[in-house]
């Protein structure tokens, strides 16, 4: 994984793209629609994946609360939590046949930005509370 520093939307997203294999203007508007959403929630860091998880790019918002997209499979966003970073290096296929403890899988129907938007204000709110 690359991590990213905070910027607008334009300039993630010419990070994450910079050096890659080119991606479709229909990716591209994918892309610059979910990091608008992420960079709404006021994340500490972006991240680009890089090698196998090409594809992949999503927003630090704490040590254990990760955000990743895939742009092969845009059906769904994977909030991962503790241990995001071992975990996140895990096939989706991978991911789903085994216990689902430490990430959520948000798809994307109607509402999953606010799904997203309420898990990660319990989260922040669960931390400053314990």
């Amino acid at each position: 994984w690359e991590i990213l520093p905070r910027g607008s939307v334009d300039d993630v997203l010419a990070l994450m793209l910079q050096g890659k294999r080119p991606v479709t203007a229909a990716q591209q508007q994918v892309m610059r629609q979910r990091l608008e959403m992420m960079s709404s929630l006021e994340p500490s860091n972006y991240i680009a994946g890089t090698n196998e998880f090409l594809r992949y790019f999503g927003a630090k918002f704490e040590d254990d609360f990760v955000a990743f997209e895939n742009l092969n499979y845009g059906n769904a966003l994977y909030v991962m939590f503790e241990g995001w970073e071992q975990l996140s290096r895990r096939s989706r296929v991978d991911l789903l046949k085994g216990p689902r403890d430490n990430f959520e899988r948000i798809p994307h129907t109607e509402g999953w930005e606010e799904k997203l938007r309420t898990r990660l204000r319990a989260h922040r709110q669960g931390r400053a509370g314990g």
